[in-house]
Formats: C-alpha cells, structure tokens, sequence
C-alpha cells in the first residue's frame, strides 16, 4: 500500500506535458477579447509559431494532416487581453485537448495606442516561446510488433500468443506484449489498435500509459494486479484492476 500513497503526487509531473512537445497549434479565425477589431494579432501569433516551427492549423479539421485528426495532438491558441489602466497587455494560451493550460505567456506594452500597443504586447509575450521539439508519439510506435513479421505468419503468431500474459478487468481480457524492456502494450483481439501503450518511467512499476483513444492515464503494478488511473475532469482518478490470468 506504500506504492500507492505517492501516486496521486507522482500523477502531475509525471505527464506534465511542455508546449515544444507538440507540433500542431490550431489558431482559430476570431479571438473572443478582440472580435471587433483583432489589431492583426493572429497573423503576429502565427508567425511567431511558424518561426518556432511549429505547425499552424486553420479551417475545418477534417482538412487537417492525419496526424492532426487525433484533437489530443493539438494544442488550441487563444489570445486574451489582460491589459490595466496603465498598460497594454497580452496573454496567450494553449490548452490541450482536454481543455487543461499547458503553457501561458504574458507580455506587456507602455505604448498607450492600441494599434500598436496590443502587437508590442504580443511581440514581447511571445519572445519566450520555446522552439517546437515534438516527443515520439506513443502511437507511431505500435507498429514495432509488426517487425516479427516473417514470411510464415501463422506460426510465429500462435507463439507470441501462448507466451502472452492475459489480464482481464472481468469485462475485456487483454494480452500483454512486449515491445522492449521498457515499453510493453495491452492488446484486444478484436482491435487492431492496442488497447493501452505502457512507457517505463522513473519509478519501478509505475508507467505512462496512453490509451487507444489518445487520452494517458498512470498505469502500475500491484503484485500481479495491473492498475490504471485515469485523471477525471473534477481531479479525481477512475482506477480499474486489471487482474493476471493464472
């Protein structure tokens, strides 16, 4: 029980993802603080990401690369005006797909005049933004057991299975296979997706863990109980017990 009184510490760091993580931000064609008149912050903003490198997304979604169908690869801008009597100020925010602030900027302006004060806000707002450095993707490594491929199919295929470990939470049972010592996936026969992707992190048994659907959640072990905590939107945990098949 020891293990799992650090857990809900360990949670927040251990996915706390950076804004360089990600490659895609979507800017949308009207900011809500300045729908009268935008004093061409968007096209500041966009270009400030594109000298970042990162990719700025606009329009329908359904146009946008594939890789950028999945909202959890996203991050949203948002340009909002924080200014005082005294100055012009400029925040700017990017939240994930699950509406949480991954990074936030501020800048401020003693220019007075809004033509100019807002853009010298912004400028300066966003001369701390990182470069983009996107992190592997957790999905684009699921193809690894595809490697085991040979030209006869079935045979190495009944074998991976025999020697698989099946855990079930009594409603789905799901095979575990192992990618390398650190990194394994929770597999369902009647998916081609892996259920759940499982990345070591710095403590013994405990794992990122990121699910079919794109959402991560905290995967660990507790004797030969598999468990995954996944964050709710009030901060609270759902956990499900995943138990090995003996």
């Amino acid at each position: 029980m020891k293990k799992l009184a650090y857990l809900p510490l360990f949670f927040a760091p251990l996915f706390s993802a950076q804004i360089q993580d990600y490659k895609y931000i979507a800017v949308p064609s009207e900011m809500k603080d300045f729908r009268k008149n935008d004093y061409g912050l968007p096209k500041i903003l966009k270009q400030k990401l594109n000298a970042k490198n990162y990719a700025v997304l606009e329009g329908k979604q359904q146009e946008w690369p594939a890789e950028a169908q999945n909202n959890c690869n996203v991050l949203s801008a948002e340009i909002a005006n924080s200014s005082s009597l005294l100055k012009n100020k400029i925040t700017v925010n990017f939240s994930d797909c699950n509406g949480r602030q991954i990074a936030s900027f501020t800048g401020a302006s003693n220019d007075k005049d809004y033509d100019t004060g807002y853009p010298d806000a912004l400028n300066k707002a966003l001369a701390s933004l990182p470069e983009s450095k996107p992190v592997q993707k957790d999905f684009a490594k699921t193809e690894a057991p595809k490697i085991a491929e040979t030209p006869a199919k079935t045979e190495p295929n009944s074998t991976t299975n025999s020697k698989a470990e099946i855990y079930s939470n009594g409603t789905i049972s799901l095979s575990r296979i192992n990618l390398n010592s650190k990194q394994f996936i929770l597999s369902n026969a009647s998916s081609s997706v892996p259920f759940a992707t499982f990345t070591q992190s710095g403590k013994r048994d405990v794992y990122h863990c990121k699910l079919e659907n794109g959402n991560f959640a905290l995967g660990y072990f507790d004797g030969n109980d598999l468990i995954i905590e996944i964050p709710t939107n009030d901060g609270n945990f759902a956990r499900t017990v995943y138990k090995r098949a003996k």
